[in-house]
């Protein structure tokens, strides 16, 4: 087997560059779309606010009671949750799904927040 050149694996470089680029941008149209389309609906339903970053994601009610942390469940299985729990199991499905590049989160965590207005 050849040596590459220098030449073959600058061009190597940037073509992984921007693939990189392009999964980037269009990780973060889908996340746009899951938010407006799926976490903003069910937050608008049950009156909660949803944060994302730094590895995680949350729900929280309109008093900022964490409802839901991605690495730990807190309240949303309380009495007389029911109703939240079923609708949560149906985007939670979503939100967990990972993401076709190297770091392999889940989506998630870069769907943009919605605050409860």
């Amino acid at each position: 087997m050849r040596k590459m050149t220098t030449l073959e694996n600058a061009k190597i470089s940037a073509a992984l560059s921007a693939i990189n680029e392009q999964c980037g941008r269009d990780l973060d149209d889908l996340a746009d779309r899951i938010g407006e389309e799926i976490v903003a609906p069910f937050c608008r339903k049950h009156n909660l606010s949803f944060l994302a970053g730094m590895g995680t994601y949350t729900l929280s009610d309109s008093e900022g009671n964490t409802l839901y942390d991605a690495d730990e469940v807190i309240n949303i299985y309380g009495e007389g949750n029911r109703p939240l729990y079923e609708d949560f199991c149906k985007v939670e499905e979503v939100l967990e799904l990972e993401t076709i590049d190297r770091s392999r989160n889940p989506i998630g965590i870069i769907v943009p927040e919605y605050r409860e207005e």
